[in-house]
């Protein structure tokens, strides 16, 4: 049953509607609106920010969103 398992790593985008960022800063240029729902694939995280992948379509769209706004990691948590 290993098939069904994968490394890979989900969030959930939680709170209001968050602005998915081009780099992990507040003032970067914003690349999406997220709502809250939305799930994505984890790519990395630091201490305040994390990169995810956000399928849209048929493409997909990556981006820096706050840790905060995110539900799915635990407290202190990295992941490179």
């Amino acid at each position: 049953h290993q098939r069904m398992v994968t490394g890979a790593r989900n969030i959930v985008v939680h709170g209001n509607q968050h602005i998915l960022r081009q780099s992990a800063d507040s003032g970067s240029a914003p690349v999406a609106k997220l709502d809250p729902g939305v799930i994505a694939h984890l790519l990395e995280c630091n201490d305040t920010w994390c990169r995810i992948d956000v399928q849209n379509g048929a493409s997909d769209v990556k981006g820096w969103l706050a840790r905060s706004e995110i539900w799915g990691l635990l407290p202190g948590e990295v992941v490179k």
